[in-house]
């Protein structure tokens, strides 16, 4: 079988039937029928030192040529990988069709492909070409794809380049999250020291007014007992002393005298002074004024203290996104770590306002309270004070 199709496709090249195959005609047969454009190449490859090329020339090629001792496996390798037909491995191998078999793929006028079930005439016209080119010229060469090299190349290329682009983004989140970190333990501890300065100012507001109070009595006796001592120590026995001494004490008494009513003129305008109280009216107003100021100051501080809350609400936030999968590299993506960083920012600078005022505050109101001699910032409230200057002003 496989010598009658050699027969038929010597018929098929040979044009003048002359039983030769000659250089033209075998040229022509391949530009012709296989459509090759070095078809003449191909012709002297097949041609070799023979010039006519006989049926028993033709068989002997075939039987040395390395797809004649095809397997059934190997063809159906060729089948998938150069005729692109994968969908006829089935009836290959069905067929036990293996290299032997492959002449009477290779006749277009053999009815063996409607046979087995082919019936495609594309499909035929296909196999039938590709079954000649390997009758006549053996094994194909294993064509290299570049195309598929490039886009493997390109793909390892943006594969790597992704990679890397992920590896410095996640770097760089990593240092920014640190850095957020940092940011918020500073933030964290200016809280800590608001805190504490408020503890101290209620401390110290309630040491100033006992203190206050207590040293304003030991100046006053320290004045008396300084004064006591001042008359007698001028003082004598008269009898020890002679004429002349009599005469220096009588003159010494007499500017004693003076000085004691110089001393005593002192004295009471100290006591005024000691006495002098400011109205109560004014007493009212100060307080009254250091609690619209005291409520102003307390929402700005709330508000500071909300503003710090959120803030790190946003933090937590952020950190339980760092720990997911991909997280780091969606946050690079993203303007979160930028605006954590701001609201960072700009709640530190909220809270270092905030004790600035309170330092400042408690400073002026500490002076004005040792100035007019009455307590300022402990009072009865809000409420009670309106109650008291509506009641003043209604008196007249």
């Amino acid at each position: 079988v496989g010598y009658e199709a050699i027969i038929a496709l010597h018929r098929l090249i040979d044009d003048d039937t002359n039983g030769y195959v000659d250089l033209q005609e075998s040229g022509e047969f391949l530009q012709d029928e296989l459509q090759m454009k070095d078809g003449q190449e191909k012709s002297k490859q097949f041609h070799s030192n023979d010039k006519l090329v006989t049926v028993e020339d033709l068989w002997r090629i075939w039987r040395g040529s390395e797809v004649y001792n095809w397997t059934e496996e190997d063809v159906v390798q060729w089948l998938d990988e150069h005729v692109d037909l994968p969908q006829y491995k089935d009836i290959f191998i069905s067929n036990h069709i293996d290299g032997q078999a492959l002449p009477r793929l290779a006749c277009n006028k053999s009815p063996y492909l409607s046979v087995i079930g082919i019936n495609n005439p594309v499909h035929k016209q296909k196999l039938f070409l590709k079954a000649m080119d390997l009758v006549l010229f053996g094994v194909p060469k294993k064509v290299h794809n570049y195309i598929k090299d490039i886009a493997l190349l390109t793909l390892l290329v943006a594969a790597v380049g992704g990679f890397w682009y992920a590896y410095l983004h996640n770097r760089d989140s990593q240092k920014q999250v640190q850095k957020l970190m940092k940011d918020l333990e500073s933030l964290q501890r200016a809280e800590d020291s608001l805190k504490e300065l408020q503890e101290k100012n209620l401390c110290y507001c309630v040491d100033y007014f006992s203190i206050n109070h207590s040293d304003g009595n030991d100046g006053l006796s320290a004045m008396h007992y300084n004064t006591l001592s001042m008359h007698t120590g001028r003082l004598k026995d008269p009898e020890d002393e002679t004429e002349e001494e009599i005469e220096r004490y009588k003159l010494a008494e007499a500017e004693l005298e003076q000085i004691r009513a110089s001393l005593r003129r002192a004295e009471k305008e100290l006591e005024n002074q000691n006495k002098w109280s400011a109205p109560s009216q004014l007493q009212c107003w100060l307080q009254y004024t250091h609690e619209v100021e005291q409520f102003h100051f307390n929402a700005k501080r709330h508000a500071a203290e909300q503003q710090l809350k959120a803030t790190k609400e946003l933090c937590d936030r952020m950190k339980k996104r760092n720990r997911a999968f991909l997280g780091s590299l969606r946050m690079a993506h993203s303007t979160s770590l930028d605006d954590i960083d701001q609201r960072i920012l700009n709640a530190r600078s909220s809270l270092a306002e905030v004790k600035n005022d309170m330092q400042e505050r408690v400073q002026r109101w500490s002076a004005i309270e040792q100035m007019c001699g009455f307590p300022i910032m402990t009072n009865p409230g809000m409420p009670t004070l309106k109650q008291l200057l509506q009641r003043e002003i209604s008196q007249g």
